[in-house]
Order: structure tokens, then sequence, then C-alpha cells
């Protein structure tokens, strides 16, 4: 079985937390365009510099909620209830 091939292809990663970051990373690595969001203000956001640093883009609060771009690909981090805003965008 091959593995998925994730280059060049658009992929928001739901939930900028631990979970989120690492599937980010991960993602960027393999080449695909990566968008996390997440329904918090940035200032609440730890750790984000380094992602930023690998070309990953960062939507949060409202933003995140509203983005109305179309994804390949998206990955909810496990804490993101199915419910909020933010998932409702890609169900």
């Amino acid at each position: 079985m091959n593995p998925p091939d994730y280059r060049n292809k658009n992929v928001a990663v739901l939930g900028a937390g631990r979970s989120g970051k690492a599937a980010a990373l991960l993602l960027a690595e393999e080449g695909a365009k990566v968008t996390m969001l997440d329904s918090a203000p940035e200032e609440k956001l730890a750790g984000l510099e380094p992602l930023r640093a690998k070309g990953l883009y960062l939507l949060c609060g409202p933003l995140a909620e509203e983005d109305p771009t179309v994804y390949d690909l998206g990955i909810y981090s496990p804490g993101i209830d199915p419910e909020l805003a933010l998932a409702r965008n890609f169900s």
C-alpha cells in the first residue's frame, strides 16, 4: 500500500494545540500547503513562530471560523468539538 501523497495539497488543520501543530508540521514536511485554523485569538496560542518559519499559514478567531477557502483535506485535532463553527465548515 502506497502512503498518501500530500504534495501541493491544500490542507487545513483545525486546532493549533500540541496535536494540531504536530500534524501541521508533518504535513508540511510531506509537501502540503498547510493552513492552521483555531477559533482562539492568536495571543492565546503559544509556539507559533516555528510553524510560520516552516511556511505554515495561521488563521485565528473569527477569521478561522469564517474562512471560505476550499481545502483538499481537513484534519481535526482531537480536542476540536465538531459542533464549533470552526468544525462545521468542514462537515
